[in-house]
């Protein structure tokens, strides 16, 4: 087995994404269970790595028992390559994900006391001025016991290229992301419950508060109420549809803080009353507020749909589409020209793009390379096979890679590609099979491609 900075023997792998991998492990010196984050090995000694290891530092000031401890951060030698890690408590009684996905919904009472903890834990963590900005189930770990710990605070904003971070974009799950992420501003302490509040509508009904194409679950984030938990569980008390609604306020100073909601949560519930599902509105800014902001969203988002599964991904200068994942594009009225880290994705790019044969390979072929590419976390690789058009509009960022095939390991071709020629631009058909470290996904898809420099580059994919 191998062994990290000669202290921490990685037994297994509990999980990876494109930028890093988990491992249960060993502290040989304290001998305990630990679990281990390794940065894959191609951002060392990059600004990634560099906000990777200090962002665990920070989480390694908080100390609560629904917040999963960081033991250490740093830099160490695995396998004769520097790598960055960091060093976290194990909880050995999986995610909130799992426990809903083999469940269904979860019992009010214990819905309640599962909200209530993880609300103490990050009330621990805002009065330390620390902020997740990816809450989700994935990111809700359960003990032995089966008591929630909330788990990988500022990962999300360490794994985000600087550059992309200083001009508002965000890599949190969209499905999960508060209105204000999705306009790219800045995630406080609101953000979080409002990504708690999504969390707890699919624990308590099973279902997201929002469905559809990318644009249209962001555009519905942003101006639109969600239905009433009640209408698709209608065991839930009033109460708790009105604690949930509140979470979900557009407006996030009507949101309540953790400490409030932990208090409510905890709070005997009040049963359901006959009649039916009814609507407890919660409240929201006025639609003054809103539709400014929700129409500069809607054009910044028009460029973009990301996700494996479902997704459409616009091609260069198209009106907006179809797909069925959420988008996870930082926002912002027009796609930016590259700069900083984007001007670095964008030359990695051209110069793998360039390499690996006198032949250059024909439309089918690009397609095949661009989804293995991904699913190997070689995102530089990836942005290489793209239109200078689409990735711009699209593609701009190694995190806007990342958000979308974080969980992707592999795609398999069941039919095609097969491509259609025609001049310089091609039209390639598919069907996949795409394996996520949580999921099976099949899909069909369509990818246009154009002659650019010589070679074959997708400048739109449609996957569904």
């Amino acid at each position: 087995m191998a062994v990290l900075a000669g202290r921490f023997v990685l037994e297994r792998e509990l999980g990876c994404g494109g930028m890093a991998r988990v491992y249960l492990g060993a502290d040989r010196v304290l001998e305990r269970p630990v679990a281990v984050k390794v940065l894959r090995p191609g951002y060392g000694g990059t600004e990634v790595a560099s906000r990777f290891r200090r962002e665990g530092r920070t989480a390694a000031r908080l100390s609560h028992p629904n917040v999963v401890q960081v033991y250490d951060a740093g830099e160490g030698e695995l396998e004769g390559r520097r790598v960055s890690y960091i060093v976290m408590e194990y909880a050995s009684g999986g995610d909130l994900r799992s426990l809903i996905s083999r469940r269904g919904t979860i019992p009010e009472g214990e819905l309640r006391r599962l909200g209530e903890k993880v609300c103490a834990g990050l009330a621990h963590a805002h009065g330390r001025g620390v902020v997740h900005r990816d809450i989700k189930p994935h990111n809700i770990l359960l003990d032995g016991r089966g008591e929630p710990k909330v788990s990988d605070f500022g990962i999300a904003r360490a794994l985000e290229a600087t550059r992309v971070t200083r001009t508002g974009s965000f890599l949190g799950t969209a499905l999960y992301s508060s209105p204000e992420q999705l306009r790219g501003e800045r995630a406080g302490p609101e953000s979080d419950v409002y990504s708690l509040g999504v969390t707890l509508y699919q624990a308590a009904t099973g279902r997201l508060p929002f469905e559809g194409t990318p644009m249209e679950v962001a555009r519905r984030h942003l101006s639109e109420d969600p239905p009433p938990p009640r209408a698709a569980n209608p065991a839930l008390s009033l109460e708790l549809e009105e604690i949930i609604l509140r979470c979900l306020s557009k407006d996030p100073a009507a949101r309540p803080e953790t400490g409030e909601l932990g208090e409510r949560l905890a709070a005997s519930p009040e049963g359901p009353r006959p009649g039916g599902p009814q609507r407890t509105a919660a409240p929201r800014a006025s639609r003054r507020r809103l539709l400014p902001r929700a129409a500069v969203a809607a054009a910044a988002l028009s460029a973009a749909a990301l996700g494996v599964g479902g997704a459409v991904l616009l091609a260069d200068g198209d009106a907006p589409g179809g797909g069925s994942q959420p988008a996870r594009r930082e926002a912002g009225s027009e796609a930016p020209p590259a700069a900083g880290g984007e001007r670095e994705l964008a030359g990695a790019g051209e110069r793998a793009g360039a390499r690996g044969g006198v032949v250059a390979p024909g439309p089918a072929e690009t397609v095949e390379r661009f989804y293995a590419a991904a699913a190997a976390g070689e995102y530089g690789r990836a942005a290489g096979l793209l239109s200078a058009g689409y990735r711009r509009s699209t593609w701009s960022s190694t995190a806007v890679f990342e958000g979308t095939f974080d969980t992707l390991e592999r795609v398999e071709f069941t039919s095609g590609p097969a491509a259609e020629v025609s001049g310089g631009r091609a039209t390639v058909s598919f069907s996949t099979v795409a394996y996520h470290t949580d999921r099976v996904e099949r899909r069909s898809g369509v990818a246009t491609l154009v002659r650019e420099g010589g070679r074959w580059r997708i400048s739109g994919l449609s996957v569904g």
